[in-house]
């Protein structure tokens, strides 16, 4: 094929500062009761450009500064937490804070822009397309730990998040005959509400042994989406959100020789559970759910070297996490990973 030569046609320069300034407060009531508060306050500036590259290298002239697009944004935020310890190794708390995070998104021929309303606009091409993110997360949760043998942890949570953006549709051509142009349709969808529960437990009955467990359950919906003629969703109906499996879990076990003519020795086996996964909002097409074990095994040396050895996808089962388009690429088969390492 004969020599290649890399050469750019553009760059992208990107300008990124945020300044805040938070005060945070520790009360301490007693040895049983402990209250934290903070807030925040954030100035976030954004600026981008595109220039032309040097002559296909990978160089480039600054543009000067009334050619940067600027994304400007203030906010406030605040946390606050409540841990109750009524016995020795038992404890309870609360939280809740809020966020904030702004888009990284600037102004492109290639798409089109959905507001909350559903309708169609033209954005500011040198400003803010689309509003910052914001919401807010409770929790309250509980753990308990006896010596070095059990450990239990446990919480229930809810997250509301505004101002969510999500690709409504792709391949839309915009044009006739030779001057068609796919573009894709993105828009804010109103609001994500989440909320559920975890669970874990980590158990060390003997020197060299431990196992651990968890599950996780989350319920993530849309709130109500405004109509528009990119999406079939009933707006009145809150669909399952995106890439959030709404069951996992996870169990696990370790074994290390501590003496014996195995010493060093180790073995753990991992076993996970993925719950089906949509990849649109309107449900219509997802990742199926599936299971995976991995095997892996270790040999410490007395020269502080550590060779391991890991089976990943155990069973070699086929499952799903990952598509072109509506193209379903197949996940890593069975494979397997040996390395050594060296302790200092």
């Amino acid at each position: 094929m004969g020599y290649m030569e890399t050469r750019f046609s553009y760059a992208n320069i990107y300008r990124n500062y945020l300044h805040g300034v938070y005060l945070q407060d520790l009360i301490e009531f007693n040895d049983k009761m402990k209250l934290l508060l903070a807030g925040r306050y954030d100035h976030y500036n954004l600026q981008y450009a595109r220039t032309t590259a040097n002559d296909g290298k990978n160089e480039c002239d600054t543009p000067p500064v009334d050619d940067f697009a600027r994304i400007l944004n203030n906010s406030f935020t605040y946390r606050a937490g409540l841990v109750y310890l009524p016995l020795p190794g038992f404890s309870l708390y609360g939280s809740i804070s809020s966020f904030f995070q702004p888009y990284r998104t600037f102004f492109s021929e290639t798409t089109i822009y959905v507001d909350k309303e559903g309708k169609e606009y033209t954005p500011d091409q040198r400003g803010e397309i689309f509003k910052p993110q914001t919401g807010y997360q409770v929790e309250v949760g509980t753990r308990y730990f006896w010596k070095n043998i059990l450990s239990i942890e446990g919480s229930f949570f809810f997250i509301r998040k505004n101002n969510v953006n999500k690709t409504l549709k792709t391949g839309v051509e915009v044009g006739t005959g030779e001057d068609i142009i796919l573009k894709s349709v993105v828009g804010q969808v109103s609001r994500i509400d989440s909320k559920g529960f975890d669970i874990e437990i980590r158990l060390q009955p003997v020197h060299g042994f431990s196992a651990f467990t968890g599950y996780t359950y989350t319920d993530s919906k849309t709130g109500a989406i405004a109509s528009n003629p990119w999406m079939n969703v009933d707006p009145e109906q809150g669909n399952r959100f995106t890439y959030i499996p709404k069951n996992t879990f996870i169990a696990g076990a370790m074994w290390t020789a501590e003496k014996g003519i195995v010493k060093g020795a180790g073995i753990h086996f991992d076993l996970t559970y993925n719950d089906k996964v949509y990849r649109t909002i309107a449900d219509h097409f997802y990742y199926p759910s599936y299971w995976l074990a991995d095997l892996g095994a270790t040999y410490r040396l007395k020269n502080k070297v550590t060779l391991s050895f890991q089976v990943n996808n155990l069973f070699n089962k086929e499952y799903f996490n990952e598509s072109l388009g509506k193209q379903i690429v197949p996940a890593m088969p069975r494979n397997y990973l040996a390395g050594i390492s060296y302790t200092l």
